[in-house]
Formats: C-alpha cells, structure tokens, sequence
C-alpha cells in the first residue's frame, strides 16, 4: 500500500486524484503484455474506448506511455516508457 501511495504522489502522477485507478489499471495491463491497442485497453479494464484515450493522452504528457498511431485508421499501440515500466513495477 505505502508503495502504490509513492507511484501515485510522484511526479510522473502529479494531478491523478480522478482516474488514479484506471491508470494504474492500464500501467498493470501494458505491464503485463506490450504492446496493447487502445481498443484492447479498452476491454481490459472495461472502460470505453475514448474513456481509455484520454487517460492516454494525460500518461502519455506525462512521459509514462507511448502510443503509435496505426496506419490508415488502424488502432494505435500503446507501450510503456522506461518511467512507465517503472512506476508499474512500484504498484
């Protein structure tokens, strides 16, 4: 518990009070298997596609993932940055 409070309280989870979980959700599921489509985040942590994508967006700022748009319309990967990787190991 002391350690998920560390993660959260860093400054990589600077201003995630709303959405703590989820994005701690989607560090655990890219932890475990990289790399993941939006639309499979999506299902992994049963939140809606766009949901998943604006907490993207807001790791993404905050250096934690990296998401590669696809081609053509294709859905994107999603993988964790060497901050990410480490602050999921901390969860």
């Amino acid at each position: 518990m002391l350690q998920t409070q560390t993660v959260v309280t860093s400054s990589a989870m600077t201003g995630y009070k709303t959405g703590a979980g989820t994005r701690r959700k989607i560090l655990l599921a890219l932890l475990a298997s990289e790399p993941q489509t939006i639309n499979g985040l999506a299902r992994t942590v049963g939140l809606n596609v766009s949901n998943v994508y604006r907490h993207l967006q807001r790791m993404k700022r905050d250096g934690l993932v990296d998401v590669q748009a696809g081609a053509r319309g294709t859905p994107g990967r999603v993988t964790l940055t060497t901050a990410g990787r480490e602050a999921a190991k901390l969860l």
